[in-house]
């Protein structure tokens, strides 16, 4: 699925319930995800592995049916056609134009009419009407924010390398020569290395979906950064597997703040038509921080 569900849910809230709602729905979803890597291997040992994955592919069907019967539609749509159609009204896209009204539109931002100004006799560029309100706007069209997009997502990346650092890190803590105390971590002190992260992001979630919204998307985003350098730091200087648990809890708040207002804050500044172009990155560098954990763990060890 991707970045689907965070596009949908920039998509299709309106901007005074967002930063709540998401933190609802991040919270539900990572809640599950605690679950799953904390009791996956008991409940597998104790009912099969198969019957696992059968209750992974009914939960598929479920929501598979729920998209189709509930979902709207929201490529190419601006936010108000999209609450106007989970309202049960009439669909109305106020913001479709035909081919031709699209063609007069770019060439107008290339070539534009000017008119002399009654008062002041200078030129002036002709003002279109605006589609939703009647008055008169100047008509520009916004480039493409890929760029803003981007640099925005960077920290998903990190959000990546923290989830891929699991792996690597776990087989070397279970060594014989372990980093920390020379002892190896048992399993149980694996799993909760693994698990701790999701119970450090439904703390997160919260605390960062009231920042962005009392204090704006770019500030909470910032902040993200503190609980990411506190993680390292004592990853480094650790020498018991308890201060591994710190960090894990501690860097999973930070997940929490990323996942919550990188959604949010990319579905604000996109136009329309490249809204989920520029959501599929989050997946992308997420992904590619795991990969980059998995590569680099194995060639350190």
């Amino acid at each position: 699925m991707g970045p689907v569900p965070y596009v949908m849910i920039s998509e299709t809230l309106s901007p005074q319930i967002r930063g709540l709602a998401t933190w609802i729905c991040i919270t539900v979803l990572w809640l599950l995800a605690f679950l799953v890597g904390k009791f996956f291997n008991t409940v597998s040992d104790a009912i099969g592995l198969h019957v696992c994955f059968w209750f992974f592919a009914l939960c598929c069907i479920l929501a598979t049916i729920f998209h189709i019967l509930v979902l709207p539609e929201t490529k190419n749509k601006s936010l108000e056609a999209i609450l106007h159609e989970l309202s049960g009204k009439e669909k109305k896209n106020i913001n479709s134009c035909s081919k031709l009204k699209c063609f007069i539109c770019l060439f107008y931002q290339k070539h534009p009419l000017r008119m002399p100004d009654p008062v002041s006799g200078s030129r002036q560029p002709l003002r279109m009407p605006d589609a939703v309100s009647g008055s008169r706007q100047p008509l520009r069209i916004q480039p493409l924010r890929m760029p803003d997009a981007v640099s925005a997502n960077l920290s998903t990346f990190s959000y990546g390398s923290f989830v891929g650092w699991a792996s690597p890190a776990i087989l070397e803590l279970q060594s014989d020569h372990s980093a920390i105390g020379g002892d190896p971590i048992t399993d149980e002190d694996a799993s909760w290395i693994g698990s701790l992260m999701f119970i450090g992001f439904l703390c997160g979630t919260p605390v960062y979906s009231w920042l962005s919204d009392r204090f704006g998307r770019k500030p909470a985003a910032l902040l993200t950064s503190i609980p990411i350098i506190v993680n390292w730091l004592i990853i480094i200087f650790s020498e018991t597997v308890f201060l591994i648990f710190i960090a894990r809890f501690i860097v999973g708040i930070s997940i929490g703040g990323i996942l919550t207002i990188m959604p949010i804050y990319v579905g604000e500044i996109s136009e329309v038509h490249v809204r989920g172009t520029l959501g599929t990155i989050l997946s992308v560098l997420g992904n590619g921080g795991i990969l980059f954990s998995y590569a680099v763990g194995a060639y350190s060890q």
